[in-house]
Formats: C-alpha cells, structure tokens, sequence
C-alpha cells in the first residue's frame, strides 16, 4: 500500500469534512454587493442572526428569527395583543435606537425600510433615523389631540411633527379617540425619529404627560429599523460551526422569494429541519 498516498486522501478528506462543518460569517452588510438574505455575526461573542443586506446597511428583520436577533439589544419587553405584537425597550429602559442596539456605535448610521423593503434616510433625521412606536402602543391610554398643528421643513420641538409611515393612529379615528379627525397621526408604530431619541425615564412622564415613545420590532414585516457600522469600523470575520447558524422562519419566505432577493446558500430554512427529522 503506498502509504504517502493514504495519508494525502484522508488529509483531504478531513479537511473536506471541516469545510463542511465550519464557516466563515462576516461582522456586517458593509461590503455585500448583492442585496439579499444573509447571516452575519456582530460582535464577536454575539450569535449569528439572519439578516437582510441593503445597499450596504443591515436590515434588522426581527421576522426571520426573533430570538437570535432580540440578544443583541439591552432590553426586549412584548408590548401589543396578538393583532399587533410588538417588542420595544422594557420599563426600566430608556434607550434610544444607538443605546438599544448593542454594537451600536457613536459613528453607526441608522436608516428606515417601510415594509422591510429598502433602507431610506429618513426624511427630517437623514442617516440617524431609526423607528420607534408611541404612547398608545406601550401605555393603558391612547393620545387623542389635533396631531401636529403647523407643518415646517425644520423639525420643531412638537414631536407630532415627526413622520409616521403608518396610518392606524389617526387622530379622532378608532377606539378611544373621539376628537377631531383632522388628517394627522396621534398615535404610531412607525415613527421615524433620531436614533439619539430617548424614553422619558420616569414612568408617569411617559404614559401620563402627553405623548412619549419607545424604540421597537415588529415581527409582521411592517417596518424595519437598519443599520451600518462607521467607514472606519473593521469588517471582522468569524469561523463557526454551521450549527452555529439559526434557521430562518419560513412564515415570510413566499414574500422574500417573490422579491427576488438573493438567498445566500448557507440560509438553513426552518422547514429543513423539520423535513429531515
């Protein structure tokens, strides 16, 4: 037997087998040219989460695998009924988008995709814009007011004069708002405002002083707050064991495949699993 020619071939094929088992997961979007469905892994005792690459930002699409995603924030408290969950800073915590998100820096750009389509500046906070939901949404009380009273290209101290990119809090429309209907949002889940914004610290300034909000997550693909690391940040990459690597909800994969996005091959789809069990 010629024994240099075994020990080449088991070579090779122990090193076929560790290629299998282990992967390499870059630390952001920053530098995907192909917008699609990838997993990266932030920090670098952090998880792997799947995540949605847009033109160089990370959409953070809690849809996909909640609960990889929810441990890269400071604090995740269930907020809504089973119509609309949503997920947002807990009581204790007044974080803004920049603090929220754990590997957040002070150079991280924020940006909004409406429906977790494209990550837009937003239109008064430009590269600083993250989505937050309003008092209505975390409080035992519904804001019911005018809305914001006069429009101005400069933001002004009214919050109401924020964009909101939903419609299901209009003023004087729905269940315990029986003012005027003047056009305008009094209450949001789609608020786009400074990713600096913070919660009111004191637990009756924000459900009894008129309006306050909370930075959130949506799991009905609604809205999705992005993100990308500053110029000067590293690309970092990691080695992990595929089993490292979470499944993909498959409940939004008909709308993510009719997108035409690119599905990056390591995706495991949640089904996968449960088809070769």
């Amino acid at each position: 037997m010629n024994r240099e020619f075994f020990n080449k071939d088991l070579e090779s094929v122990q090193l076929e087998i560790e290629n299998e088992i282990y992967v390499e997961i870059e630390s952001s979007c920053n530098n995907k040219e192909e917008n699609g469905l990838y997993y990266i892994k932030p920090t670098r005792n952090g998880k792997v989460i799947p995540v949605i690459c847009n033109n160089g930002y990370t959409m953070l699409d809690a849809s996909l695998n909640f609960d990889s995603i929810s441990s890269y924030f400071t604090s995740m408290y269930r907020y809504g009924n089973d119509d609309k969950i949503m997920y947002g800073t807990d009581c204790s915590d007044s974080s803004g988008w920049r603090d929220w998100y754990i590997p957040a820096k002070d150079d991280t750009k924020f940006r909004v995709a409406r429906n977790c389509l494209e990550c837009s500046s937003g239109e008064i906070h430009g590269d600083n814009t993250g989505y937050y939901m309003t008092s209505g949404y975390f409080c035992p009380v519904d804001v019911d007011s005018l809305g914001c009273v006069v429009h101005d290209d400069a933001l002004q101290e009214d919050p109401m004069c924020n964009v909101c990119d939903d419609e299901e809090g209009l003023c004087g429309v729905g269940s315990g708002r029986d003012g005027e209907e003047t056009g305008e949002w009094c209450d949001c889940f789609t608020l786009q405002l400074s990713s600096d914004d913070l919660t009111p610290s004191l637990h009756s300034e924000y459900c009894e002083a008129g309006l306050s909000w909370r930075p959130n997550l949506v799991l009905d693909r609604s809205q999705c707050t992005c993100y990308q690391p500053g110029e000067d940040e590293e690309i970092k990459f990691y080695t992990v064991s595929t089993e490292e690597l979470p499944l993909v909800s498959t409940e939004y994969k008909t709308d993510l495949e009719s997108l035409e996005l690119y599905i990056d091959d390591l995706i495991q789809w949640e089904v996968e699993e449960i088809e070769n069990s």
